[in-house]
């Protein structure tokens, strides 16, 4: 189907979106709709992904986008009908049916509103994301991507933890995977603000943070699989087809190359940058870890333009 601008408003209506929040809605259409985006995997693979919609600059403030306590529960406008918008247009518009092309095994969690939240960037100790992505400060976008359902980290309010800690338990888990599909996959990290803190007291930037989650999170190339699984042949093999055939960027092939040998650490992802690290949630909060393999086109951030605050208006 065609996503024209009036189709959208009508489904933004049909959501209960307030005018004001059709320009997120339309800025996270256009990431869906970038010819570098796999809509198509999306809805209809059978994996039962979820998108991620993120706000982040002065409008998800000025629209009360929550992102902190709750920010993915009920109870916040701004959150539930953008994604509940952005869900009725890829059912209305693009005809994705349930059990007839979108083949979701389990369907999808959060799959009226998908995970939508805005970053906390008051209480961020770092850049906001968006900057971290080549856009400039006090610039509002919005990120679309893909995950599957998010592992969830740290002690919340309940029991003790530590920044470290919490990406040591993260790092574990990611390095556990294995390298079965080094060529696409990505994370998103989201860090509740205390933990930001915690981390950045400790020394960490968000740069090296991801430089830090590249390098731990490296697989021993004695522990490559050396089981076929997806069609794909072993790790080993899949990786020098995935250099072979580009979908392994030229200008890091060879590190995955190098390492294919006894002592070897072969990286999870093509380079840091595949660790996107965001900032929101409670304080106490839990760290959410999203992630997704499947294809390189599974993220975009575009520029929200046209939108007309509502300081002293609505």
């Amino acid at each position: 189907g065609t996503a024209t601008v009036e189709k959208i408003a009508i489904n933004a209506v049909m959501a209960g979106a307030k005018p004001e929040y059709f320009p997120v809605i339309l800025a996270a259409m256009e990431g869906f709709t970038d010819k570098h985006y796999d809509l198509t995997h999306v809805a209809a693979s059978t994996g039962s992904f979820t998108p991620v919609i993120l706000v982040d600059g002065p409008i998800g403030q000025e629209l009360g986008f929550n992102s902190g306590i709750g920010m993915l529960g009920i109870g916040w406008r701004a959150n539930s009908t953008v994604g509940r918008a952005l869900q009725l247009s890829l059912l209305n518009l693009g005809q994705t049916w349930p059990q007839v092309n979108f083949m979701g095994l389990t369907g999808r969690l959060e799959g009226y509103t998908f995970y939508t939240f805005a970053e906390d960037t008051a209480k961020s100790p770092w850049e906001p994301y968006n900057v971290s992505q080549g856009f400039q400060p006090g610039d509002s976008t919005v990120t679309v991507a893909t995950s599957w359902n998010p592992s969830i980290y740290g002690g919340g309010a309940v029991a003790p933890w530590t920044g470290q800690g919490v990406i040591d338990q993260i790092v574990a888990r990611i390095q556990s995977g294995g390298v079965r599909w080094p060529h696409s996959q990505t994370y998103i990290l989201v860090l509740h603000p205390d933990c930001a803190v915690d981390l950045a007291k400790d020394g960490y930037t968000r740069k090296s943070l991801q430089e830090y989650l590249y390098e731990h999170t490296r697989v021993p190339y004695e522990k490559l699989s050396r089981q076929v699984s997806f069609g794909q042949g072993t790790e080993e093999a899949f990786i020098r087809a995935s250099v072979a055939d580009g979908r392994i960027r030229p200008d890091r092939a060879q590190i995955f190359l190098d390492n294919l040998k006894p002592g070897g650490r072969i990286p999870v992802v093509q380079s840091p940058d595949d660790f996107h690290i965001v900032v929101a949630g409670g304080s106490p909060g839990y760290d959410l870890l999203f992630s997704y393999r499947g294809t390189n086109w599974a993220h975009q951030t575009k520029k929200i333009t046209g939108a007309t605050l509502p300081k002293g208006g609505r």
